[in-house]
């Protein structure tokens, strides 16, 4: 009979560069729907404001304040856009909502790997922001490079796997810890021996 409390060893994960690829454009589509409907969301409320509150104003002042709005349109798509994308991955352990629909999410290098230092995730942000403002051409670096990481990840130092493949590389850095607290233990132990002989 089994035991109850055995470790389950995960499995080195079988993806290939183009399907993790895939993923990452998939989710990053789904990130961008999510944005625009935010923005929608937001210009809806703007107008039904102004229009509720300047309802007895002129027709001609109305439509100028209008079209005052449609000169800052881009601005404000990108602060939604960057907020966006700051805000969920420091607050979600590096998933924004695309990526945790397609299974992914975002490892440090530097730091906790579990969750995203506020500097990671604002680099990755303006690495994000980056490819956007060059009309997506920026995010076609990850598709020629061997380990298919791009701009957001060199920004940030960061790397984008799949949920099975953040177990896996987690699992073995957590053995490699404990090995070496294992190590360092008998290191101690063979001192005190020293000591005491």
């Amino acid at each position: 009979m089994e035991e109850k409390n055995a470790k389950i060893i995960p499995l080195k994960p079988n993806i290939s560069k183009f399907e993790l690829l895939k993923k990452r454009f998939s989710a990053f589509g789904i990130d961008l729907f999510i944005i625009g409907l935010i923005e929608k969301a937001l210009w809806i409320g703007y107008f039904a404001f102004t229009n509720e509150l300047f309802k007895f104003l002129p027709g001609q002042i109305k439509s100028a304040l209008t079209f005052q709005t449609h000169s800052i349109r881009l601005p404000i798509i990108l602060a939604v856009y960057f907020s966006y994308f700051l805000a969920t991955l420091y607050m979600a352990e590096g998933k924004t909502l695309g990526k945790h629909i397609m299974g992914l999410r975002v490892r440090s290098h530097e730091g906790n790997p579990y969750e995203l230092s506020f500097m990671e995730a604002f680099m990755r942000t303006v690495g994000y922001t980056t490819c956007y403002a060059s009309a997506l051409t920026f995010f076609m670096i990850s598709l020629v490079r061997r380990d298919g990481r791009g701009i957001p990840d060199f920004f940030s130092q960061t790397e984008t796997l799949t949920n099975e493949q953040f177990s896996y590389e987690i699992y073995h850095l957590r053995k490699a810890q404990r090995e070496a607290n294992e190590n360092d233990k008998d290191n101690e132990s063979d001192q005190l021996d020293l000591f005491a002989a």
